[in-house]
């Protein structure tokens, strides 16, 4: 796990299985075919993700793609280490990341800026020392209603744990799945884990994770 101290962090970088599109899509359609009534999976050129339903801060997901998992549960744990605050500029700089970087993915907000727990839905593209933050963060509000609330343009923090994926953000391929109507007991993303799994069993499947 990366961890926070100071402006150095102990990053660990691990060179990941990295199938074809074409390969995972041969593995996965079976195992989806047994648990949903109508399927299609096909290899096709990426929508542009910044419009409708998408709405991302970036066009597509290629270009030196990379995996962050940062953090984890055991900062929770006897109680909460709220001195673990990360930011995704500072690690892309420790790994020389010095493209165009669009990173979604979900963690911990950072408390500080809210003065409370949050999560996190990380969206932004950071670029030089431009940022394109479309972050949102939610936590519970008053009467257990969740409050959604949009990140602070200039703040690319996380707290505790996050799993983010990290790209230049450009148009290129990827695996379109369509499924319908639950036969099966597993759902949408663990049939296809189950089905990476099965088939590479003791291989780490992705692209550069750090952690």
């Amino acid at each position: 796990m990366a961890e926070n101290s100071g402006d150095l962090m102990k990053i660990n970088q691990v060179a990941l299985f990295t199938p074809t599109l074409n390969e995972i899509k041969n593995v996965i359609t079976p195992t989806v075919a047994k648990n949903f009534e109508e399927i299609a999976v096909d290899v096709v050129d990426c929508p542009d993700l910044t419009e409708v339903p998408f709405q991302l801060a970036s066009k597509g997901l290629g270009g030196h793609p990379k995996l962050f998992d940062i953090g984890g549960p055991p900062f929770l744990l006897p109680s909460v280490q709220r001195n673990k605050i990360y930011d995704v500029q500072t690690i892309l700089k420790q790994i020389n990341y010095n493209n165009k970087a669009f990173v979604i993915g979900a963690g911990a907000g950072p408390w500080p800026q809210l003065s409370r727990n949050c999560e996190m839905m990380m969206n932004v593209v950071i670029d030089s020392d431009e940022i394109k933050n479309q972050t949102k963060l939610a936590w519970v509000g008053e009467d257990n209603q969740c409050v959604l609330q949009n990140c602070k343009e200039s703040d690319t923090r996380l707290a505790l744990l996050a799993n983010l994926f990290v790209s230049e953000g450009k148009p290129g391929k990827v695996i379109k799945v369509y499924a319908k109507t639950r036969t099966g007991n597993l759902d949408f993303i663990t049939t296809i884990q189950n089905a990476l799994s099965a088939r590479y069993k003791s291989q780490l499947v992705g692209k550069y994770r750090l952690c």
